[in-house]
């Protein structure tokens, strides 16, 4: 069992019907992850996320609320009667899948008292397995922050962005990868190769019968060094789209998300970098 667990991302990256199982955990951890009492050092281990706030439109430092203590009494109760004369308490963890549904409530700093600005997560145990089920906002509107910067390259990008992490979000992984695959062909790829073909640099006869690793070299340096030395993750894409399961693209999603991401950074870097040039070329010819 691992102390190693990032509840953060758990919360605000996994897609919803992520789960963890408790034997992959300590039993400290699966109750820090269900409970938080903060005036309490064993249960307020997981009592603060930073995440967006679509409300406030910025990214804020959420508290924990105090969650209900009931629970826990009970399944150290239990566990109690079942190995009496021991000093510290330890808890019976199989009662939690009786209990079932458990829900973290977390306020936004900025406006404490309006409810509206809280984020909610909301975990299922089943068969020792914490499941999250339901999270308000939605992922895609927390993740917004992150891709918000794609909009002004590309607004139709940004929406097909947003769109695939909103399918993502809902466990439709299949479709989520169609998006992400789309991007990759239609706003880097493609786009490029428009771009040589109208500077006469290459020909459409080059391209009309090309498959994608094929454009990937007729492209050479022209398109990001990142995609071009992971080619794989077209292949992965493809993969998911025809060969794997909702829940099998569901788990990679969040990889292929930040390598698009990665990709489109170096895209319009050197998108930028190709004007500043061209500008600065311009302004010594006038000297």
């Amino acid at each position: 069992m691992s102390n190693d667990f990032n509840f953060q991302a758990f919360l605000i990256e996994e897609p919803l019907y992520s789960s963890i199982e408790f034997n992959t955990l300590n039993p400290s951890i699966i109750l820090n992850i269900l409970f938080c009492i903060n005036d309490n050092d064993s249960y307020n281990k997981f009592n603060v996320i930073k995440s967006y706030c679509p409300c406030c439109e910025k990214e804020a430092v959420f508290i924990s609320k105090d969650t209900d203590t009931e629970v826990l009494n009970r399944i150290g109760l239990k566990a109690r009667s079942i190995s009496e004369g021991k000093s510290s308490i330890e808890y019976d963890l199989s009662e939690l899948n009786d209990v079932g549904i458990f829900i973290r409530e977390f306020i936004c700093p900025y406006k404490q008292k309006d409810q509206a600005h809280n984020q909610i997560f909301v975990f299922r145990i089943s068969e020792n397995r914490i499941i999250k089920i339901g999270q308000w906002p939605s992922l895609a509107e927390i993740s917004n922050i992150e891709i918000k910067k794609y909009r002004k390259f590309n607004n139709d990008l940004y929406v097909e962005f947003n769109r695939a992490i909103g399918l993502a979000a809902h466990g439709i992984g299949i479709g989520s990868f169609t998006y992400l695959r789309r991007i990759i062909e239609k706003y880097i790829v493609n786009q490029k190769l428009r771009e040589l073909i109208e500077e006469h640099k290459i020909t459409e006869d080059q391209v009309r019968n090309s498959d994608f690793k094929e454009k990937l070299k007729i492209l050479n340096d022209a398109s990001p060094a990142f995609l071009t030395s992971n080619s794989k993750i077209y292949s992965v894409l493809s993969k998911g789209i025809h060969d794997l399961s909702e829940d099998e693209c569901r788990v990679i999603f969040p990889i292929l998300k930040s390598a698009i991401e990665i990709i489109l950074d170096e895209h319009i870097a050197n998108i930028e970098k190709n004007k500043k040039e061209e500008f600065i070329k311009r302004e010594l010819n006038k000297l």
